[in-house]
């Protein structure tokens, strides 16, 4: 599997795929991603490996799946802002302590977008006169 870094955080890849590669999972490479700004962990594999997919999945808490058609074996991690750190599977294959995770993806930007407020039909702001 890759691991990429779409967080703009020096390092985390590497970080992440040196975690990985404690757990037993066979990392062959880091690098920067597309600079596409994902948000969080996106795991892309190829069709039909969603469960493995799954658990590599696993090793991100909230991390999303998608299919990536350009794959046909393998599977990329793109770690965007807001990624978390590398976190122990159940059941994993390797038994070394995971190493230090220093480096931590910046968080998500909030919106500058104002929140729309709901309303109910009974919340009037006009009368009839």
């Amino acid at each position: 599997m890759k691991v990429l870094n779409s967080s703009g955080a020096s390092g985390l890849a590497k970080q992440a795929g040196a975690a990985l590669a404690a757990q037993g999972f066979d990392v062959t490479g880091t690098g920067n991603g597309a600079g596409a700004a994902a948000r969080g962990a996106v795991v892309h594999y190829p069709e039909g490996q969603r469960e493995a997919a799954r658990t590599l999945a696993a090793a991100f808490p909230k991390a999303s799946l998608m299919v990536d058609d350009t794959l046909s074996s393998g599977f990329v991690v793109d770690l965007g802002k807001g990624s978390p750190s590398v976190v122990a599977v159940p059941n994993r294959v390797g038994t070394d302590d995971l190493p230090a995770q220093p480096v931590k993806a910046p968080a998500v930007p909030r919106s500058a977008t104002p929140t729309i407020t709901a309303r109910v039909a009974s919340d009037t702001t006009c009368s009839e006169g």
